[in-house]
């Protein structure tokens, strides 16, 4: 290769390569895969499976959202989501509760939960990820005794239709996830409310100083993390049409992988909507991709425990560099 060939190669520029390199990625992984895996991996069977099992993380990962850019991280989630699901189905298997009346009471559960931990965050001065840590402890215990330690199978028909029912052939779980995406992009990017919140996770002093409603702004995206997380388990429980006990806890390190690895891509160094939706494509694609290639079901824990360590360092060693 001549030195002007290799001069010319340097030269190249690939647009936006450092914001958008997880689109690149994305992209690259549906070819690939696509050509490995012809007859099962660019079907529109696979591809609405993926979207349906995503859209539950999708939804709670936006309630994590909230807190974390508001500076706090709400531990709970997991434990909360399969909590509210569990409720959900008691409430309607053991005591007859119309769909309706035991989705809000749900709900309701959900956003009392995260007033609590908004109180002991912000009135108490606990620590956001021990004072959500603590309440999800709680609710791990309390959805073993509404259980009973065991899968609670049975639920009315009317119930598993809110995670069933299919417009265009594709579940209602997705629609709601693609509503609340462009909801949360809108609130965060385009409204003062969302200015004040990143404001509020950069720096709490400064931005009382400035006028800021810091106190209310965390406790308000501690409840809405809380009501997304409960909104999650109950599309998920009506989705299978069972509540598990061990449902939802699975959620909690997905969500914190989605959100990190999502900070550094579209607006690099900032917890993003547009980062976070590339981060769960990019997730469930791989993991996707790999199974179908045989892989075992230990793979997509380690895809997301290494996606949230490598994120991680990456926003440590920009903050060093910065």
């Amino acid at each position: 290769m001549s030195v002007g060939t290799s001069t010319r190669l340097r030269n190249i520029r690939i647009p936006g390569l450092y914001r958008f390199a997880g689109l690149y990625i994305l992209v690259l992984l549906l070819i690939v895969f696509s050509l490995l895996l012809p007859e099962t991996f660019p079907t529109v069977l696979n591809f609405r499976t993926m979207l349906v099992s995503q859209s539950f993380l999708a939804i709670a990962a936006l309630g994590l959202l909230f807190a974390a850019i508001n500076g706090e991280f709400d531990l709970s989630i997991g434990f909360l989501s399969g909590f509210v699901g569990a409720l959900v189905a008691w409430l309607s298997i053991d005591h007859g509760w119309p769909a309706i009346a035991a989705a809000l009471a749900g709900m309701v559960t959900a956003a009392l939960v995260g007033v609590i931990n908004g109180f002991l965050v912000v009135k108490i001065g606990i620590m956001s990820f021990i004072a959500t840590l603590g309440t999800g402890t709680v609710l791990s215990g309390l959805t073993l005794w509404v259980t009973g330690g065991k899968v609670l199978f049975g639920m009315p028909r009317d119930l598993i239709a809110i995670g069933q029912t299919r417009w265009f052939q594709v579940q209602v779980s997705v629609y709601v996830m693609l509503v609340l995406i462009a909801a949360v992009a809108f609130m965060f990017h385009l409204r003062a409310v969302g200015q004040h919140m990143y404001a509020n996770g950069g720096n709490k002093q400064a931005a009382r100083m400035a006028g800021v409603a810091t106190g209310p702004l965390t406790w308000a995206a501690l409840v809405i993390s809380s009501v997304l997380a409960g909104l999650a388990g109950i599309l998920y429980t009506a989705n299978i049409a069972a509540a598990s006990p061990e449902a939802g806890i699975e959620l909690l390190l997905p969500s914190f992988a989605a959100i990190f690895l999502g900070s550094t891509l579209i607006v690099p160094g900032k917890f993003n909507v547009a980062g976070t939706a590339t981060a769960l494509l990019l997730l469930v694609v791989l993991v996707n991709g790999v199974q179908q290639l045989g892989a075992p079901s230990w793979v997509q824990p380690v895809f997301n425990g290494l996606a949230l360590i490598i994120a991680v360092a990456a926003a440590q060693l920009r903050a060093r560099r910065a």
